[in-house]
């Protein structure tokens, strides 16, 4: 009987594996089968071998739901990289603004500063010569 149980755990163990790879190659060839399907459709819309290879899976499948030529994607990337250089060009410019009004208000700060310090110095001095004539009136008071 124990013999008989473990040639049916053998059996059962070989059905699993081989279910498992059976599904395994399944799995795997039917992804090869899209993606020759896929690249023969990019192929059949114009596409070259090398431009084919440098696209991802999802902008393929895009390209080939949408159903646009090679020339119309070329096309499309040029509109893109122009966008993006005027994107980039908008925000040099931007900056380059915000840069110039930070040196303005930096400017005017280190202006009010001077002005301010200047008031400063005035104003200890005129207070430096009034602080003097007080103490010699109350030094002549005291002597007086």
């Amino acid at each position: 009987m124990t013999v008989l149980r473990r040639l049916q755990t053998r059996v059962q163990r070989l059905h699993l594996l081989g279910r498992y790879y059976v599904n395994k190659w399944h799995y795997n060839g039917s992804k090869w089968a899209d993606r020759v399907c896929m690249r023969q459709q990019l192929v059949d819309a114009g596409f070259p071998t090398s431009a084919i290879s440098t696209l991802q899976p999802a902008v393929a499948q895009k390209i080939i739901a949408d159903k646009v030529t090679y020339v119309q994607f070329e096309d499309q990337q040029k509109e893109e990289q122009v966008k993006q250089a005027a994107e980039a060009a908008k925000r040099v410019l931007k900056q380059e603004e915000e840069q110039k009004q930070k040196q303005q208000h930096s400017a005017l700060v280190a202006a009010e500063m001077t002005k301010q310090e200047a008031h400063q110095e005035k104003t200890t001095a005129s207070a430096a010569l009034m602080i003097q004539p007080e103490t010699l009136v109350k030094e002549t008071k005291a002597e007086s």
